[in-house]
């Protein structure tokens, strides 16, 4: 069981919203916008806001288990 707490996940999603990668539908519904899978996925930069080659991704991309300079 992964134990994640209440103020960890307000602080990152926060930072996920302030990226654009979620957006909040209402009553605690949240969507992943296209930047967000393109995060997870490797070919989207939050830092520069840019969408990767799937090349230039592999090796320099951002990774979905690092913290950018954002804080995603």
């Amino acid at each position: 069981m992964l134990r994640i707490s209440k103020p960890h996940i307000s602080r990152r999603f926060g930072k996920l919203k302030e990226n654009g990668l979620v957006v909040d539908l209402g009553n605690g519904v949240y969507q992943i916008t296209e930047e967000g899978r393109g995060y997870l996925d490797e070919e989207y930069d939050v830092d520069r806001g840019v969408w990767l080659d799937r090349d230039q991704a592999e090796e320099d991309g951002p990774s979905a288990g690092a913290t950018s300079e954002n804080g995603v």
